[in-house]
């Protein structure tokens, strides 16, 4: 089973083929190898990556999370969550992928979403990461940043 989130799982959501799983992307003059959960695995042992984001990024973690896992002895791997990290820790190589959420990139007054209590203005630092986010990050050997524009449709926020 792969990484059990209500958002992403086609087949829990309704999909009722699987030949999606099969498809291979294949740009135009230009050939890649065939994907490799176990040479991934080796170059990442040891290692820790992380992406940083909204639900972009999000997404692209869950997907990594489950291209890799069938590699892996289901004694050898589990997840951890908390309310910013969500991590794949893949014990058979002393390594992990892990989504850190981070909508702004940079510190926000409304984050976690559970803390939004709607009667104050969300306030985004632009100039600052905070102690806690930065210090997060710090031990990660890979780190990819995403977010998007989502948050300008919602109610005007103070940029200090």
């Amino acid at each position: 089973m792969c990484v059990s989130h209500k958002g992403v799982t086609c087949m829990k959501n309704g999909k009722q083929d699987s030949t999606y799983q099969n498809w291979r992307w294949q740009p135009r003059d230009c050939s890649f190898p065939k994907f490799s959960a176990e040479l991934l695995l080796e170059k990442l042992g040891g290692k820790r990556l992380m992406f940083v984001g909204d639900s972009i990024n999000l997404n692209q973690w869950v997907s990594l999370s489950c291209l890799v896992q069938s590699a892996i002895p289901p004694a050898k791997k589990r997840f951890r969550y908390s309310d910013y990290i969500q991590a794949f820790i893949i014990e058979e190589y002393n390594a992990s992928n892990e989504f850190y959420r981070a909508p702004f990139l940079v510190e926000f007054n409304s984050d976690p979403p559970m803390s939004r209590d709607r009667k104050r203005d969300p306030i985004i630092m632009a100039e600052s990461i905070s102690k806690s986010t930065g210090d997060n990050w710090k031990q990660i050997d890979y780190l990819i940043f995403s977010t998007y524009i989502w948050w300008m449709r919602h109610p005007p926020m103070k940029v200090l």
